[in-house]
């Protein structure tokens, strides 16, 4: 799951290069970058990327990868020069702080004008989490200490519209049924909530 995550990510963030850089490195901030895996996906000589991670030996294994990486806290003031970022990639933090403004104002404060964030976050509205809790049960995600939040699509809209972000795409987990591509399609938008699945 996480490599699907990262790699319609770092698709997301290309398409954003591709118009936005031209020529010149795109400098990327990942938050809460772990060991530096987005790597895999962006390349050095196009992709400038900075990591914020809490964990310190985490972060010295980002260094290995990434062009820096500092050790911070994800909810205080991040180490990166106002307006400087031409994106930020938040994967899978939403749910781990305990204020998820601070994030997202940290994030409007580092990316300049046209500047594009993507926050993937567990989705609170797929299908299999609603079944569990139809049926009595914990929600996978919510299973975990360390995850303080949930989201649905739409909570997650409105708190990016809240912070001055243009939400231009909206994707959520898909509901897969073989031969059934009608139904894939109606039941991502009714049991998942995003534009596209």
């Amino acid at each position: 799951m996480e490599e699907i995550r990262l790699k319609v990510a770092s698709e997301v963030i290309r398409h954003h290069a591709d118009q936005d850089a031209q020529g010149r490195p795109y400098c990327l901030v990942d938050v809460g970058c772990g060991v530096g895996p987005l790597r895999r996906w962006l390349e050095a000589d196009r992709f400038d990327i900075t990591g914020l991670e809490l964990n310190q030996e985490a972060a010295s294994m980002a260094r290995g990868h990434y062009n820096r990486c500092h050790v911070c806290d994800v909810e205080q003031a991040w180490p990166v020069p106002a307006g400087s970022a031409d994106g930020v990639h938040a994967g899978a933090i939403l749910e781990h702080v305990a204020d998820w403004h601070a994030p997202l104002n940290n994030a409007n404060a580092i990316l300049r004008d046209g500047g594009l964030l993507v926050v993937p976050t567990p989705n609170l509205r797929y299908w299999k989490e609603l079944r569990k809790l139809l049926l009595g049960k914990q929600p996978h995600w919510l299973q975990a200490m360390e995850h303080l939040h949930g989201y649905t699509p739409r909570f997650l809209r409105g708190l990016l519209e809240l912070h001055g972000f243009d939400v231009f795409d909206l994707q959520a987990d898909r509901l897969n049924l073989p031969g059934f591509p009608r139904a894939s399609r109606w039941g991502c938008r009714r049991l998942a909530g995003g534009d596209r699945c």
